[in-house]
């Protein structure tokens, strides 16, 4: 049985790669690669709050501020505020706080610039401090906010003033003058910027203090400000910025349901759904019940359909394949968004989920045309060349990604790629274990580290870095598949099977997946279970996958095992020759033709198939076995009966054949597992083998070195 296939390589430029590691051509800045990087705070570091229009000076609540409850006031708490952030000790969000929706003002609502009151000095300053801050004068803004705080010492103007540091990446700054000010006891605004400069420095636990642990604002009767509609809620962003902190903590249940709840309270919280799929935590189903279930006609209104569209092109897509295709037909149609990058990207990875490799290569390509550094394109890109044989393209990408963005992991998942395709595990493992140290969310990287090990049949790293993955990454199915792949290799079919199980009840609808179903009940003689799982692993490539996938000749190959050992030698045939056509170079195939035909008593075709099959083969000690046995058996058989075998009668897509025959077949195999027709076998026929009992061969034959490697044409590049 099969569940790889083998790696391909092109040449590469002479000089490209140095023999030893330490003299990679992969350029790196002074130091190691980690201690030149930093993980980002998602989207937090450097965001501006939108600057909106200026209130009266008056202070920050009244009548502004939208409250829950009949008479409460704007008070947290009035236990003065540490100073120092690593002191922090925050009163829990109560309910007698009240929520503002939107952020200090900046001019009276309504109110175009050109027409902004200037008839006191402060004003005038606010308004020059506003101007700068638009044009990125950092300097000027930061002076022109001091002396206006100075003046007033308005809590609007403190926050603005802290808003201007928060900007220029003064985060220690911006959070001394909160707490010193005391704006975190009068704020909801000052208190979420606090977070998000506590989130910038890395402080986790401070986040936590200062947004809560849980939502203080669920469950409690308030309306949302209604001068804020079109604006995203600041609640919302609350739960994202608190759902990264807890993702940093390592606590990924809370994390998710933060970044739930953020979609929950404001659909349009984008940075909230962004981490949810990019960290993959949810399954399959979990994902596309959660998208088709948020709030979009109560919170986006007219634009309802178009954030519907946009959030469906980000799903999984194993499965829902009708839908997906739809939402980026409407995108690029009726939304006029066909040159999005995102949508561009949705559209690679559809096809790169159907092997076409080629396609996807071109829309990739169009990308980096666009946005040379549009990071989310650049895994699938990586998996196109890889897939494609472009050594020397790899190479190139990896070694431009190291010169413009050596502070990413996918820059080191790159260089890794490239390691692993010319079989230096080693250097790939250095690699990938870099990218993961940068992104411990990073499944590609822990799949490619776990890979580099079972390359080289260390199971027991191997295991331990796909579990690893299954730990970070909740959502994700292929740990579980790997591990239970790792298992079988050892023989451990019990646990092996637990792990493919638990890898199911996350995505039932991968053809791979079934594939190893497959093999495990081959491996334990189950030859009726393997069948159906064949089948069914056939009927999900049918609709999803390109004829040029590695997962047609995975799958006959396999089924043609499997009826051999039924003792249905006609379709195992069959199988194994439309495994030819869709890869010619299959040895496994080849061997198991030639040992039907010995079975058959066609010596003469099984020394052919024989000698066919060592030309591709990694090893030819078994073949080589096989062939001395068919010819002594060979020279026991009268010269009459070797001279009559034609290999042309047996070969059932022979030019004399239909040419939709493989076609027929295919569906043949489905309509059979649809009805549940299993062939039925008596005991003569399925104990055939048992009359060649003293020349028949030990049943390791059909399983090569590879057939339980990691699969390298998975969607984890």
């Amino acid at each position: 049985m099969q569940s790889d296939r083998s790696n391909r390589s092109t040449p590469v430029r002479p000089g490209d790669l140095a023999s030893d590691s330490m003299t990679s051509p992969f350029r790196f800045t002074e130091g190691s690669p980690i201690d030149n990087a930093f993980i980002h705070s998602f989207g937090a570091r450097g965001t501006s709050l939108s600057p909106i229009v200026h209130q009266n000076t008056s202070g920050i609540g009244n009548a502004s501020f939208a409250h829950y409850g009949d008479n409460s006031d704007l008070a947290i708490s009035t236990t003065p505020l540490a100073a120092s952030r690593s002191a922090v000790f925050m009163p829990p969000l109560g309910d007698s706080f009240s929520i503002t929706t939107r952020p200090p003002l900046l001019f009276p609502a309504d109110t175009s610039a050109s027409m902004l009151r200037t008839d006191s000095r402060e004003d005038r300053l606010r308004i020059m401090r506003y101007d700068a801050q638009q044009m990125h004068l950092t300097k000027a803004a930061i002076f022109y906010g001091e002396k206006i705080m100075a003046i007033t010492d308005d809590t609007n103007d403190i926050y603005w003033l802290a808003q201007v540091y928060y900007d220029s990446n003064q985060f220690e700054r911006a959070l001394d003058l909160l707490n010193k000010k005391n704006t975190l006891n009068k704020s909801v605004q000052c208190r979420y910027l606090a977070g998000l400069c506590a989130n910038a420095l890395e402080n986790w636990r401070d986040v936590l203090d200062y947004l809560g642990l849980e939502n203080p604002f669920a469950d409690k009767e308030f309306k949302h400000d209604v001068d804020m509609d079109g604006r995203i809620k600041l609640e919302a962003s609350m739960c994202y910025v608190r759902g990264t902190a807890y993702l940093h903590l390592r606590d990924i249940e809370k994390a998710k349901r933060c970044f739930k709840e953020a979609l929950f309270v404001d659909v349009r919280c984008y940075d909230a759904l962004e981490a949810l799929v990019q960290y993959n935590m949810l399954d399959e189903r979990a994902e596309w019940e959660f998208i088709m279930t948020l709030p979009y006609d109560e919170h986006c209104g007219a634009d309802a359909e178009f954030f519907r569209s946009l959030y469906i092109l980000h799903l999984k897509k194993y499965s829902h394949i009708n839908e997906v295709q739809e939402a980026q037909k409407k995108a690029q149609e009726e939304l006029h968004l066909k040159n999005s990058l995102d949508v561009l990207n949705s559209t690679a990875e559809s096809l790169l989920a159907e092997s076409k490799f080629k396609e996807c290569l071109k829309i990739c390509e169009q990308i980096q045309e666009q946005d040379a550094l549009y990071v989310k394109s650049i895994p699938a890109y990586l998996s196109c060349l890889y897939e494609l044989g472009e050594k020397n393209r790899l190479y190139e990408l990896a070694q431009e990604l190291v010169d413009k963005l050596n502070d990413e992991a996918v820059t080191w998942h790159a260089v890794g790629m490239y390691y692993l395709y010319i079989k230096k595990y080693s250097d790939a493992r250095r690699y990938f274990s870099q990218a993961t140290a940068m992104d411990p969310y990073f499944e590609a990287s822990w799949l490619g580290y776990g890979h580099a090990f079972a390359a080289e049949n260390d199971h027991d790293q191997a295991i331990n870095a796909y579990l690893s993955c299954s730990k970070l990454i909740p959502g994700a199915h292929l740990p579980y598949m790997y591990i239970g792949m790792e298992y079988m290799k050892q023989n451990l079919m019990d646990t092996a099977y637990e792990y493919l199980r638990k890898s199911l009840s996350k995505s039932a609808s991968d053809p791979y997946l079934l594939n190893e179903f497959a093999v495990y009940h081959y491996q334990k003689k189950e030859y009726t279970k393997a069948l159906e799982y064949a089948r069914t692993a056939l009927k999900l490539a049918k609709g999803r996958y390109s004829m040029q996938s590695s997962i047609w000749p995975l799958i006959w190959a396999n089924l043609g095992h499997v009826y051999r050992n039924l003792g249905e030698y006609d379709r195992a045939l069959k199988c194994f020759h439309l495994t030819l056509i869709r890869d010619p170079t299959n040895s496994d195939a080849r061997g198991a033709i030639g040992l039907i035909y010995y079975l058959q008593r066609k010596y003469a075709l099984a020394v052919t198939e024989y000698q066919e099959a060592l030309r591709n083969a990694k090893s030819d000690g078994l073949l080589l076995q096989l062939i001395d046995r068919a010819l002594l058996s060979a020279a026991k058989e009268p010269l009459v009966a070797i001279t009559n075998q034609k290999h042309s009668s047996d070969n059932l897509f022979a030019p004399g054949y239909k040419e939709d025959d493989p076609d027929v077949f295919l569906d043949e195999e489905i309509a059979a597992l649809d009805t549940n027709q299993l062939t039925q076998f008596d005991e003569e026929v399925m104990d055939h083998g048992d009359v060649l009992d003293d020349n028949m061969i030990d049943e390791s034959i059909l399983i090569d070195d590879g057939d339980l490697r990691p699969n390298m044409s998975r969607e984890w590049l």
